[in-house]
């Protein structure tokens, strides 16, 4: 009995420690909109400017403004924002890209932690150099006050129920199945790789040739990144479609050729790497 009370005592300091203050909820989410800022102007290559103040336009919503024009592929700045969000666990949001000197909306979407719910448009469009700003609305206010409220109730059942599997010594842990792809890309994706000539930095999405930066859009990177893991071996069309496309529900074999071409474009500088077609099979990345 002292041990279930005890169990019970431990699952309310856990509730007590889920609630967070709105203060520094919003602390939080300044601090994000600001990193996110920052990421975007490392990958438009400005170094110069600083961070402008945030703008709250209302709770949970707020601005950010850029203090020169810059141009971008709008699927890179889905993929900076969502590298973002996911690290603040943020998993439900809106986005909204405005052109400062129109003063109309560029392109927006909505982000949900709901299997295939997202709303996301104008993936792979260049947009043109401009002044711009970005308005990113957090919706998480009813969502954190449900899990307020289920964690008065549920936790201490669960502590309850974990003392009573561990008495019994009855638990289990089931495995966890990764992309091989996946495991191997976390480490060789933290620094910057060499192909040939070329430097290529996947979390920055870029290649750089003898000083020169090329900008990669997501797609491209992620393809570009398979290909170098297994460098000089085959790739098979099957297992490419798999780990850029899956996520996206519809697999298209004329997306795969279509961006293939491009980074082939991309490397050219460089005669030692290309990217071959394995008929029938796959591709082939070399460098000699």
């Amino acid at each position: 009995m002292k041990r279930t009370l005890l169990f019970f005592l431990f699952g309310m300091l856990c509730w007590s420690c889920a609630t967070e203050n709105p203060t520094l909820i919003k602390d939080k989410e300044v601090i994000l909109v600001r990193k996110i800022g920052h990421e975007i102007l490392k990958y438009t290559g400005d170094s110069t400017s600083s961070i402008s103040p945030i703008k709250e336009l209302s709770p949970s919503n707020y601005q950010l403004d850029f203090q020169l024009p810059f141009s971008f592929v709008s699927d890179t700045i889905i993929h900076i924002i969502d590298r973002e969000m996911k690290k603040y666990s943020s998993d439900e949001y809106i986005v909204k890209v405005n052109s400062c000197s129109l003063d109309e909306l560029v392109f927006s979407y909505f982000i949900s932690p709901v299997e295939n719910d997202d709303l996301v448009s104008c993936l792979g469009r260049n947009q043109k150099e401009d002044c711009y700003n970005i308005q990113l609305k957090f919706l998480h206010d009813e969502g954190r006050s449900n899990y307020a409220v289920a964690s008065f109730i549920g936790i201490p059942i669960l502590m309850l129920l974990f003392y009573f599997l561990w008495r019994n010594r009855k638990t289990h842990v089931p495995p966890v199945e990764e992309s091989l792809y996946e495991v191997e890309a976390t480490s060789k994706n933290e620094s910057v790789n060499n192909i040939g000539q070329f430097s290529f930095n996947f979390d920055e999405q870029y290649l750089q040739f003898h000083g020169k930066k090329e900008p990669l859009t997501y797609k491209e990177a992620k393809i570009l990144s398979i290909l170098n893991l297994q460098i000089n071996d085959v790739v098979t069309r099957e297992a490419l479609l798999k780990e850029v496309w899956e996520d996206e529900g519809l697999m298209v074999s004329r997306s795969l050729d279509m961006f293939i071409s491009k980074l082939r474009k991309k490397l050219k500088a460089d005669s030692s790497v290309q990217i071959i077609n394995i008929h029938g099979i796959g591709y082939k990345l070399i460098s000699s």
